[in-house]
C-alpha cells in the first residue's frame, strides 16, 4: 500500500492512517512539502519504513510521541528543520544507523530506545528527556550544544543486567565551555567508563577535588580540567 497525498495537509493526524497491524507493515510513505507536524502514534509499527523520506525545504517541525515506534527497518532519518522529538518518538527502531536533526531543541523521554547509531549530534539542543538518547549498543560518540542548561536527566536507559545492551559510548564532548552538572546514572543503573569534554577540549570533571586527584593522578595540568557547574 502506498500513503500519498493529493491535496496539500500540514499534519498527520494521530493514531493513523491504516487501521489493522498488517497495514501498518505494509505502508510505504510520502510526505508531501507542506508538512509541519507528525502526530502522535502516525506510523507507529510500520516496519517497512527504511527511510523518513523528508526533503530539505519541508517544514516539518514537529513529531509527536511515539510516532515512529517500532519501525524496525527504519535506518534513516534526515529531519532539517525539526525542532521537538516527543516522548518515544523513535522508540525500538533497532536499525536506525543515521540521524540528522540540527535544529532539534527538545529530546522527549526515551525518545530513542534500542537504535544503531555510532554518533549522536545535537548541536541545537535545550532539554533533554529522561532516557532519551536510548539504549544503541553500538554508540561511540555523542555531541551535545552549548545551549543545554539542564542535565539533571538520566540521558540513557541501559540496563545493567543485560551484557548484550551495554554501552560502548567512549565520548561526550560539551559544547559550552563551562557544563551543566550531568547525571551520569541512567533510568536502569549506573553509567561509567566514558570521557566528558567540554568546547576547549577540557576534560569535564565534577569537582574541584575530583579536578585534583586527576590532576595528581594522570600528571596533566589544571587547565585540561573543567569542573561542572
Amino acid at each position: 500500500m502506498v500513503l500519498c497525498y493529493h491535496t496539500a495537509p500540514t499534519a498527520i493526524p494521530a493514531s493513523g492512517f491504516v487501521e489493522t497491524a498488517a497495514e501498518r507493515r505494509s505502508v510505504y510513505v510520502s510526505l508531501p512539502r507542506t508538512i509541519t507536524s507528525i502526530g502522535n502514534n502516525a506510523f507507529d509499527g510500520c516496519s517497512i519504513l527504511t527511510v523518513l523520506p523528508v526533503s530539505e525545504d519541508t517544514p516539518l517541525r514537529i513529531i509527536g510521541e511515539y510516532a515512529f515506534r517500532n519501525c524496525s527497518n527504519l535506518s534513516t532519518v534526515n529531519l532539517p528543520e525539526a525542532t521537538s522529538l516527543g516522548s518515544h518518538a523513535f522508540f525500538d527502531c533497532s536499525n536506525l544507523s543515521s540521524l540528522s536533526i540540527p535544529k532539534v531543541t527538545t529530546l522527549g523521554d526515551r525518545c530513542l530506545n534500542r537504535h544503531s547509531l555510532k554518533v549522536i549530534s545535537l548541536p541545537s539542543i535545550t532539554s533533554i528527556g529522561a532516557g532519551a538518547l536510548g539504549r544503541g549498543s553500538d554508540l561511540l560518540y555523542v555531541s551535545i550544544g552549548a545551549n543545554i542548561t539542564d542535565m539533571t536527566n538520566p540521558l540513557f536507559s541501559y540496563p545493567t543486567s543485560s551484557t548484550s545492551q551495554r554501552h560502548a559510548l567512549r565520548q561526550l564532548f560539551m559544547a559550552a565551555p563551562v557544563p551543566p552538572a550531568i547525571n551520569t546514572s541512567t533510568t536502569e543503573g549506573t553509567f561509567t567508563g566514558i570521557t566528558f569534554t567540554n568546547a576547549d577540549g577540557c576534560i569535564v570533571v565534577p569537582s574541584e577535588s575530583a579536578k585534583a586527584k586527576y590532576v595528581a593522578r594522570w600528571g596533566l595540568p589544571e587547565r585540561m580540567f573543567s569542573v561542572q557547574q
